[in-house]
């Protein structure tokens, strides 16, 4: 009797041990996905083919740095070509920003951009607030310019030998704490290139260092969903703080949400950090066109890109589960 006993007991053990793993690694996950637990928000995943996702080529990491040694060449007769004839904008540089001559040739770098065999030059310098990209073509008469832009790279990629997409920060200037990345495509259907702006994201980055949060890793790709609640906020920082107060856009800022995004919005999760609390944040770009209430993404007017605000994916974090 006693070993049936044990027997029963057993079997009744390792059945509740199989019906708690099975809870936490199937059903758990589909209840917290589809927002049915009461103390998760309403946040639904929605699937997406490979296609699409061999197309979010929207998004990449904050704060990293150029790195111009693995593609810039040496050469010296170009370099003082290039500054013997030195560009329209260029002297303006000079005979504007206390710029000199040696100082022009410290911000050049040499590549062959197009791959038609003869170097390029690419001037990035900190000339003021905020710093200029200007691309010039060598047609072998002279130096055109392609593209500037109030910029830094974060990316050249290549095709065929030649640059085939351009990732740049475009920096705000002054007060602006807007700030944008931006993916750009070369055509070469023409005599010269020509550089087309394809994706823009905005992101805030507040002059108070304190204020900055950023991924420490981004997820292998994009999880892409729905908003099911309204007026769900979308964040400076990991932190439900409705009282903070932070300079932004030269005047005084209380609380840190950037808005709040409408419900039926769509949006894309690139990252995700749990709390000192144990609460799950993302970090999200909400899609083009989706509504926010009380926007700290405003347009900037004065701005060289065509792209407007409604046209821009917008970077933050979302609470989706509380602990």
């Amino acid at each position: 009797m006693k070993a049936k006993t044990y027997k029963i007991i057993l079997v009744s053990s390792v059945a509740i041990v199989i019906i708690a793993l099975i809870f936490k690694s199937i059903i758990l996950p589909k209840i917290q996905k589809f927002g049915f637990e009461d103390q998760c928000h309403d946040i639904i995943e929605i699937a997406f083919s490979e296609t699409e996702t061999s197309q979010i080529d929207l998004f990449f990491p904050l704060e990293r740095e150029f790195n111009w040694a693995s593609i810039e060449k040496q050469n010296r007769n170009v370099t003082s070509s290039f500054l013997r004839n030195l560009p329209e904008r260029l002297i303006y540089f000079i005979e504007n920003y206390n710029w000199s001559l040696p100082m022009i040739e410290e911000h050049i770098h040499i590549m062959d951009f197009n791959n038609d065999g003869l170097d390029d030059v690419i001037f990035q310098g900190y000339l003021y607030e905020p710093s200029p990209i200007v691309i010039y073509i060598n047609t072998g008469k002279d130096f055109e310019e392609i593209f500037w832009g109030h910029s830094f790279f974060h990316k050249l990629e290549f095709e065929d030998g030649r640059v085939h997409k351009l990732y740049v920060y475009e920096y705000g200037c002054c007060c602006e704490e807007v700030e944008k990345q931006k993916i750009y495509t070369v055509d070469y259907t023409s005599e010269l290139p020509k550089i087309n702006l394809v994706s823009q994201s905005l992101f805030i980055y507040p002059r108070m260092e304190e204020y900055r949060e950023f991924p420490n890793y981004y997820f292998e790709k994009p999880r892409k969903f729905e908003f099911l609640n309204d007026m769900y906020d979308i964040r400076l920082t990991t932190a439900v703080n409705d009282t903070m107060a932070w300079f932004f856009i030269c005047e005084d800022r209380i609380g840190n949400s950037l808005g709040k995004v409408k419900s039926g919005s769509v949006g894309y999760a690139l990252s995700e950090k749990i709390d000192s609390l144990g609460r799950v944040w993302w970090y999200v770009a909400v899609c083009p066109g989706e509504e926010i209430y009380e926007s700290s993404f405003y347009p900037m007017l004065r701005r060289l890109s065509p792209y407007t605000y409604e046209e821009s994916y917008k970077l933050g974090w979302i609470l989706i589960c509380r602990i």
